[in-house]
C-alpha cells in the first residue's frame, strides 16, 4: 500500500514504552499534517512565478506578421521595389528551449507609415540578449554596440546590407546555441531573478506587434463620452506605479477594467507577483487574451520568469470571482479617468472588504486629499483609506499627452478607532 511520507504511521509495539501507566504519545491527525504542509509551502514561497501551458506554445514569427500585410514592405536596401512571394528569411536563436524565430528582410517601404520594421527588430533584440539574458563572464561572447558580434548585427542594419547582416546573425547563433548546450540558461525561469524593465518593454512591444497590432483599428469601436472608453497606460507609467505602490513578488494585484492586458502582463514579469485583469468590453479583452498567450511565449524565449496571469471579460462589479480577488488582493489598479460618478460610487462600494494595507491606485482620487477622518464620516466606505497624490509624466497616457495626477489609497482603519 503507497503511503503518504507526512502521513503519521503508527508506532510499532518493539518500540513503544515499556511502561503501561504511560499512554503513547498523541499522533498528529492527516489533516492537521495536510495544513501544516500548506503552511509551510506558503511561507516558503517568495513570489508567483508560474510557467504556463500558453508559455509552451511557439511564438508568432515576424514573417508571419509581414505575409498577413506585405504591401507595406520593401526589400532591405531596396526600400522601392516592394516585395512579392519571395521573401528572404533569416533565423534568430533565443536562449530558451526549443526558441528560435524567423525574420523577414525586409523594411516599411518608403511610401508607407506601417510601424513594425523586422530589421530594427533584430537590431534591438539580439542587443536586449546580449545585456539582459548573459552573465557578465559570457558577455564578452556576444560583444555589444562598439565591439563583437553584437557590432557586426549593428553596422550591417544600418548599412542595409542582409548579406553582412545573415552572417553576423548566424555567428550569434551559434554562440547561443552553445551556451544553450552548456545550460547556461536552464535554471533562469526556475531560479533566476525578474527581467529587467528595459527587457519587459521590448518583449511588451514585440508582443503587441505580432498579436494587437494588426487589429489595433478595432479598439476604436466604442462608445464616445461612456463608462467603455478605451485608452493605454504607458509603460513608463506603469513602472512608476510598481514603485510607488510598492507591489512586490508575493502580492496579487488586480487591474479592473485591464483593456488589452498591457499592465497585468507588465506587473507579473516585472514584480513576479500574481496578477488577474478583467474588461467587460469584447474586443480589449479578446485581444488582451492574445497578447497574454504571445507575452508568455517570449517571456519563455528569453528563457526569463513571469508570475502567473489571468484575464477575462466580464463587469467587474458583478463577476463573483473578482469578488473573490478583491478581498485578497495586496494593489488594485483602477483607471477611472473617464467613469461617471456612478460607477466610481459602485467600485468604491467592491472596496468594503479590502484586507488592512490594501492599496487602490486610481487616477481620479475616491477620497479628497486633505480630508480627515470624522465622527459624521466614520460609517462611509472611503473612510477606510488615506490617499496620497501623484503624478505622472507627459506622454505616459494614450488619450492625451499632458501629464497629470494619480491617487494611491491605502487601507488603515486604525485611524477610526477614536470613533467605535
Amino acid at each position: 500500500m503507497d503511503v503518504d511520507a507526512d502521513t503519521p504511521q503508527p508506532v510499532p509495539p518493539s518500540r513503544r514504552s515499556s511502561s503501561s501507566s504511560l499512554p503513547p504519545p498523541a499522533q498528529p491527525s492527516l489533516g492537521s499534517a495536510v495544513e501544516v504542509r500548506k503552511k509551510k509551502k506558503a511561507k516558503a514561497r517568495k513570489d508567483h512565478r508560474y510557467l504556463s501551458k500558453q508559455a509552451l506554445q511557439p511564438a508568432i514569427h515576424a514573417v508571419d506578421v509581414v505575409r498577413k500585410n506585405p504591401k507595406p514592405y520593401a526589400h532591405v536596401g531596396d526600400e522601392s521595389n516592394r516585395i512579392g512571394d519571395d521573401i528572404q528569411t533569416i533565423e534568430l536563436e533565443y536562449p530558451g528551449h526549443n526558441a528560435q524565430e524567423i525574420f523577414p528582410l525586409v523594411v516599411p517601404s518608403k511610401t508607407t507609415q506601417i510601424e513594425y520594421n523586422p530589421i530594427n527588430d533584430i537590431y534591438v533584440t539580439t542587443q536586449m540578449i546580449a545585456r539582459h539574458c548573459l552573465s557578465e563572464q559570457q558577455m564578452p561572447l556576444l560583444g555589444d554596440s562598439r565591439s563583437g558580434i553584437v557590432r557586426r548585427i549593428i553596422k550591417a542594419c544600418h548599412r542595409k546590407d542582409s548579406v553582412a547582416l545573415q552572417s553576423a546573425v548566424s555567428d550569434f547563433n551559434q554562440v547561443v546555441t552553445q551556451l544553450k548546450d552548456e545550460g547556461a540558461f536552464e535554471q533562469d525561469e526556475i531560479r533566476g531573478p525578474p527581467a529587467q524593465y528595459e527587457l519587459i518593454t521590448h518583449i511588451l512591444e514585440q508582443a503587441y506587434a505580432r498579436s494587437v497590432a494588426p487589429l489595433a483599428h478595432l479598439l476604436n469601436n466604442y462608445e464616445g463620452f461612456s463608462n467603455n472608453v478605451y485608452g493605454e497606460i504607458k509603460h513608463s507609467f506603469v513602472q512608476d506605479l510598481i514603485k510607488n505602490a510598492e507591489i512586490q513578488p508575493h502580492h496579487i494585484f488586480l487591474d479592473m477594467g485591464s483593456g488589452i492586458g498591457n499592465v497585468i502582463l507588465q506587473v507579473s514579469a516585472q514584480c513576479l507577483c500574481e496578477s488577474y485583469g478583467i474588461e467587460i468590453m469584447e474586443i480589449p479583452s479578446q485581444l488582451a487574451k492574445k497578447q497574454k498567450a504571445e507575452f508568455l511565449s517570449r517571456m519563455r524565449y528569453y528563457a526569463k520568469p513571469c508570475g502567473r496571469i489571468v484575464v477575462k471579460q466580464g463587469d467587474f462589479l458583478e463577476d463573483p470571482e473578482i469578488h473573490e480577488v478583491i478581498s485578497r488582493a495586496d494593489v488594485i489598479f483602477v483607471n477611472n479617468y473617464a467613469f461617471d460618478a456612478a460607477l466610481n460610487q459602485g467600485i468604491l462600494a467592491k472596496f468594503l472588504d479590502l484586507k488592512d494595507s490594501a492599496k487602490v491606485i486610481s487616477l481620479r482620487s475616491f477620497v479628497p486629499v486633505d480630508r480627515r477622518p470624522s465622527l459624521r464620516r466614520s460609517n462611509a466606505i472611503e473612510s477606510i483609506f488615506t490617499v496620497k497624490e501623484y503624478h505622472y509624466a507627459r506622454d505616459s497616457v494614450s488619450w492625451m499627452v499632458e501629464g497629470g495626477k494619480y491617487y494611491i489609497h491605502t487601507v488603515d482603519r486604525s485611524q477610526l478607532a477614536d470613533f467605535a
